[in-house]
């Protein structure tokens, strides 16, 4: 969906809209995203073995900065959307998912705990022979230092910093 919408003299229109983002600390999120685009993506490596970046999923998936969730304080239909941290999913689900359900007002149940795929079970995803389930809290503590520089990581977050603040990550670098 594309969220300028939102924006329009339209979107009053539908007075019980309820939008979700997710987000993540802006390093992980963008070493993660290298890593997937590089590593794990089925488009990672050509016939002959040697890596390529797929235009659509680059641009799908490549995207470093948050645009979606940048108006969350000024935005007139703030008491609409709400924001969901990556890390407070996986290290407080019972906290996260009931603060999620009182947003949309709707009962807690089981299956938030559960990986699966159009209401049946399923095994998780499957990224460069790792399965993913749950609320693995590894991803959180993956460095990616393969796929990101120690400058890399000091941009993202000069780049990054105000919002950081907002959504209360902590930098790694002194950033004022």
């Amino acid at each position: 969906m594309d969220l300028e919408w939102l924006f329009s003299p339209d979107a009053n229109t539908y007075p019980d809209y309820k939008a979700i983002a997710t987000i993540r600390d802006p390093v992980t999120h963008a070493g993660s995203v290298t890593r997937f685009m590089l590593e794990s993506h089925p488009m990672a490596k050509d016939a002959n073995g040697n890596h390529q970046l797929d235009p659509f999923y680059c641009m799908a998936f490549g995207t470093f900065l948050p645009k979606d969730y940048l108006f969350a304080n000024e935005h007139p239909l703030k008491e609409h959307i709400s924001v969901i941290r990556f890390e407070d999913l996986k290290l407080n689900p019972e906290a996260t998912l009931e603060s999620l359900t009182d947003f949309l007002d709707i009962p807690m149940c089981e299956t938030m705990y559960q990986t699966t795929w159009c209401g049946q079970g399923h095994d998780g995803l499957t990224t460069a022979g790792v399965v993913l389930q749950g609320f693995d809290t590894k991803p959180l503590y993956s460095q990616h230092s393969k796929y990101l520089s120690i400058f890399d990581k000091y941009r993202i977050e000069m780049l990054m910093y105000p919002l950081m603040k907002q959504y209360g990550y902590e930098p790694m670098f002194s950033v004022k």
